[in-house]
């Protein structure tokens, strides 16, 4: 029996209680996250059902009804709004996980976005220093909370809710036109 196969052997005799029955790796949570021209919105799926409905056009109420608090959404400044796509999408998923912290703490989570460039910027950085600041404080947030951060690049028609979060309008946020 060669060294190796002797060490994995004796990892399991003495550890087999300890890990019996565990899962060896987390759960995985699937979260979609988008951004529009002026705002941004995402959510967790924490079941099945919400995996169906991120594919469905449903209402803010219905959404609540079915899973409850775990949508997040807010708007750009007019300065954000000038920032390219991909810059938006990155501060969109920072805004999201932030919104949702609470959730996320020790988890290991699937994060979906149709924006193939912010898969790209995760997984190979980029030579803009203005997202790779984005991605720095993306990965302070998943080391400082124990968060396993995957993003991964999803059609549109997969993201449908987290778009309509994204462009949601606040009818209450309005102002008289400056001479």
């Amino acid at each position: 029996m060669s060294a190796e196969v002797e060490q994995e052997s004796q990892f399991w005799l003495t550890r087999f209680d300890e890990v019996n029955g565990t899962a060896l790796w987390p759960d995985m949570f699937p979260m979609f996250s988008d951004a529009g021209a002026t705002g941004w919105g995402g959510y967790l799926v924490s079941d099945n059902s919400g995996a169906e409905l991120a594919r469905s056009t449903v209402t803010l109420d219905e959404w609540a009804t079915a899973r409850g608090d775990k949508v997040a959404q807010g708007y750009l400044t007019p300065e954000e709004q000038r920032e390219s796509s991909t810059w938006r999408e990155l501060t969109a998923i920072d805004r999201v996980l932030l919104s949702l912290q609470s959730f996320l703490e020790g988890k290991r989570v699937r994060l979906l976005t149709d924006n193939l460039a912010v898969e790209h910027v995760w997984e190979k950085g980029s030579r803009n220093l203005h997202l790779n600041s984005i991605v720095m404080r993306l990965f302070e947030f998943c080391l400082t909370r124990k968060v396993s951060l995957d993003i991964e690049w999803v059609p549109c028609e997969w993201n449908e809710f987290a778009d309509q979060l994204s462009k949601l309008r606040d009818g209450n946020d309005w102002m008289l036109h400056p001479r």
